[in-house]
């Protein structure tokens, strides 16, 4: 492992503290666009951490996106020391991508040694439950401003979604039809919770969107 991948390693929460073993196992690996970097046909059970480049999460061998990947993100962090051996997601490069894979034994090793790592592995899988907590608000509501509303307020950071899917794909996400998706963002725009700048959403208030998660103001979904 070289200099610039430890360096690459500290934007990952388990090291965010400085706590890079420097006998740390790791195995750094290369991708090339749309290679499976991880799935559920993966013989080993790890972590993965991204260094460099994207990556994106399918469910199965569907074109629906879970999940994008950027440097210092994880996966398979709530799978590693579960009883389920395969891994429910299927993991694509999005491009050129390299990612460092520490094994179950590896991260167990790290966990024992270092006390601010468990509890940063610990902190993330709890910010990982609210998050699905979140995503199962999307999906038990019947109303499509509702589930936009959600999805919105999961994504946003400083008060701004990127959005990087297609109208399409994030009708899919959210199933409902790409008509009700239009017209919910048009609805949660003239309402003034949100403001769209081209693939930027920002979020104006975020009051207003969070009745519309609750419900307010809405019309079913398709």
């Amino acid at each position: 492992m070289t200099s610039r991948d430890r360096e690459l390693l500290k934007k990952c929460f388990l090291f965010s503290d400085g706590a890079l073993p420097p006998d740390l196992a790791v195995e750094i690996r290369q991708f090339s666009t749309g290679q499976l970097v991880y799935g559920p046909e993966s013989q080993q059970r790890c972590l993965g951490i991204l260094l460099e480049g994207r990556a994106i999460a399918h469910k199965d061998e569907t074109d629906a996106v879970l999940n994008l990947f950027t440097p210092g993100d994880v996966f398979g962090a709530a799978a590693l020391f579960g009883s389920q051996a395969a891994y429910a997601s299927r993991i694509v490069a999005k491009g050129k991508c390299r990612v460092a894979f520490l094994t179950e034994a590896a991260v167990t090793e790290l966990l024992q040694a270092n006390p601010k790592a468990a509890l940063s592995y610990i902190r993330y899988l709890s910010d990982k439950i609210r998050f699905l907590n979140e995503k199962v608000l999307i999906f038990t509501s019947t109303r499509c401003e509702s589930r936009l509303a959600s999805y919105l307020l999961i994504r946003q950071e400083g008060g701004r979604v990127h959005q990087q899917l297609s109208g399409g794909k994030l009708a899919s996400l959210l199933a409902v039809s790409r008509a009700s998706l239009y017209r919910a963002a048009e609805q949660l725009e003239s309402a003034g919770a949100i403001r769209r700048e081209g693939k930027e959403w920002i979020i104006t208030d975020g009051q207003a969107l969070l009745r519309f998660r609750a419900g307010g103001g809405e019309t079913p979904q398709e």
